[in-house]
């Protein structure tokens, strides 16, 4: 169940005969896709890794690039914003990867930070 729900997040077939779905159960994907799932139980390190991974062997592979930047973006703004670029070079229509750019620019204002990035003045 934890697989599956983390491959949703990747948007993986769980049936597909190639790339990173076909080793769901215990390679790459699988660890990614478990620690989409336990974020909140303390394992940002290691599924940090495991997303890091899982984008290393599969560069092109649609979402992999979504899937970390949303991931890291609580704890790393900055890099969240670049695999959400890379994702949009993947995919430019990536809707998505669009709205997380567009939160993390802003997420200063809301903070009480001033102007967001790319915002006034620039």
């Amino acid at each position: 169940m934890i697989v599956a729900f983390g491959l949703s997040m990747l948007r993986l077939a769980a049936d597909a005969r190639r790339g990173p779905a076909r080793e769901a159960g215990d390679g790459a994907a699988g660890r990614a896709a478990a620690a989409i799932t336990w974020r909140g139980r303390g394992g940002t390190a290691v599924g940090r890794l495991a997303l890091e991974e899982l984008v290393s062997r599969y560069p092109s592979q649609p979402n992999a690039h979504y899937a970390l930047g949303t991931y890291i973006a609580p704890d790393d703004p900055d890099a969240a914003a670049e695999e959400f670029q890379k994702e949009l070079r993947l995919d430019p229509d990536h809707a998505e990867a669009l709205i997380q750019i567009a939160h993390l620019r802003d997420a200063p204002r809301q903070r009480g930070g001033g102007p967001a990035r790319g915002g006034e003045g620039e």
